[in-house]
């Protein structure tokens, strides 16, 4: 099938339509391709980008394709320093984006290491927490292999920085409702449900959107208010709170894309997947 794009986004069949195109980090995960039906061979939306201005230029395809695994090198980092500094470590408990993300993370000069084993995080500084798949089985899993408490005593403890991508994002939440109501790692305030699908919105939610950035965030430092990001996703966080919420999306209905609690860093969207912006994202969590 298709991915449902934006109203905005450009088709790329339609004669005397231009549009930008930025190579992506990445390609589609073999969890992503199961869980939502994507064929990775033409799902892709590698070449569509919203239109912004006039001065938008004409896609070459074939060149956006080949780049596409190869992330830009020429990115200045938030705090260079800091960021060679930094030990980041990538939770490993079977539900997540690990390549995606290590090879972020070392395109801006990150030590990334993706960790399986809970009892070596001792010298981490920063963890990444990512996450595809159903919210009661990855909660299962991370119970199972001892992550709860490691991660607790990590961000919650220690107080180190701790980022949560796309379901790692919900999980920090006190419950879910997917496929019943499950307790998750309780840290901040709230739910998670399903977005509701509409005859212009579909669920899942899959591909560019604008995020609109509300408040000043370390996370978010030398960004637009308005910021495109990769979206795949069924359910949203509702946070009892909404002061936590830095950045908020609009698929169906509004909801959060971006939060901060103290530590605690999380985005709906992959900031991996995210190219420019994306990478933004990561240096400045490298930094916090």
């Amino acid at each position: 099938g298709s991915l449902p794009t934006k109203q905005t986004c450009v088709d790329t069949n339609a004669p005397n339509r231009r549009a930008r195109a930025l190579p992506l980090l990445f390609e589609i995960e073999p969890t992503e391709s199961v869980r939502y039906g994507i064929d990775s061979r033409k799902a892709l939306p590698k070449f569509h980008r919203p239109v912004r201005d006039a001065e938008s230029t004409q896609i070459d395809t074939d060149a956006a394709m080949a780049q596409s695994n190869n992330p830009p090198t020429n990115l200045t980092p938030a705090n260079p320093e800091n960021s060679s500094r930094t030990s980041v470590g990538i939770v490993d408990y079977g539900r997540g984006n690990l390549t995606s993300v290590r090879n972020a993370i070392q395109a801006i000069g990150g030590n990334a290491q993706v960790i399986s084993d809970p009892a070596k995080i001792d010298n981490i500084s920063h963890l990444i927490l990512p996450g595809v798949g159903a919210f009661g089985e990855a909660m299962e899993r991370l119970r199972l292999s001892g992550w709860v408490s490691a991660l607790h005593a990590h961000a919650m403890v220690r107080r180190r920085p701790l980022l949560g991508i796309c379901l790692g994002m919900q999980l920090l939440m006190e419950s879910g409702t997917e496929h019943g109501i499950h307790a998750g790692l309780g840290w901040i305030e709230g739910t998670v449900s399903k977005l509701t699908s509409t005859s212009d919105c579909r669920v899942p939610h899959i591909g560019w959107n604008d995020v609109e950035l509300v408040t000043d965030s370390p996370l978010l430092v030398g960004l637009n208010t308005r910021e495109d990001f990769y979206f795949v996703h069924s359910y949203a966080v509702r946070p009892t709170n909404e002061s936590c919420v830095t950045g908020w999306c609009q698929q169906g209905e509004r909801f959060a894309a971006t939060l901060q609690q103290e530590n605690l860093f999380a985005t709906q969207f992959h900031p991996e997947k995210s190219q420019r912006a994306g990478l933004r994202l990561l240096e400045n969590f490298l930094a916090c």
